[in-house]
């Protein structure tokens, strides 16, 4: 532990020199490391559980076999439409 406080006293005494522009662009830059590390194990993370979640969503589904119907009902195919015109 003793260590990691005199690695970062070390980097803090060369970098408190520079200017208040400079040291923002550094955290900027620091954070944006620390941020895409974050999102690529989300990433990873994410798409485990998406793909548990959806394993055998078809598998003998009987509500997709009632969504079909309707589907299949609700065809008008053949069937005389009648189209009212906008100004009526």
């Amino acid at each position: 532990m003793d260590t990691s406080i005199n690695f970062e006293d070390n980097y803090f005494s060369l970098l408190k020199s520079l200017k208040d522009e400079t040291k923002l662009r550094l955290i900027k830059k620091l954070t944006d490391s620390m941020l895409e590390k974050k999102v690529a194990i989300n990433t990873e993370v994410n798409k485990d559980e998406t793909l548990q979640r959806l394993a055998g969503v078809w598998k003998n589904d009987a509500e997709a076999e009632k969504i079909a119907d309707e589907i299949i009902s609700s065809r008008t195919s053949g069937k005389t439409r009648h189209i009212i015109p906008f100004d009526e």
